[in-house]
């Protein structure tokens, strides 16, 4: 499914909205620093295997996320990201077994793709 400007406007500002320094007690008030603050955080947390591995860096970075990182707090249960999922447009309000079963099949593949690529082009 091909999301439109305004969609990956709101889901950008979801990804950013989750970003918590807090707990590092680091103040992070842009985009930019926010950004930089998760992608510093899982560099330093997840360095060794980064160097160990052959992974890309987009696996190593979807596994990281799976262990939800105090840093980034993404929905993580089915029926939450299913309820998000459906706010974006990007789920029908009714939707299949088989349109939750996909979307849920791939929501840490695009929340990791989505959030490398905001990274990327917010901290040029």
């Amino acid at each position: 499914m091909r999301l439109t400007k305004d969609q990956n406007k709101t889901i950008d500002q979801y990804i950013i909205g989750c970003v918590d320094s807090s707990a590092y007690d680091v103040e992070t008030t842009t985009d930019a620093e926010k950004l930089s603050f998760l992608f510093q955080t899982f560099k330093h947390e997840k360095q060794g295997h980064i160097d160990q591995h052959r992974e890309s860096l987009a696996n190593i970075f979807k596994e990281w996320l799976q262990g939800l990182p105090t840093v980034f707090t993404i929905e993580f249960e089915n029926y939450k990201i299913l309820r998000l999922a459906k706010t974006w447009g990007s789920l029908p309000e009714k939707p299949t077994e088989k349109q939750e079963g996909k979307l849920l099949e791939n929501y840490w593949d695009f929340m990791a793709y989505r959030t490398m690529k905001l990274i990327i082009k917010e901290t040029k």
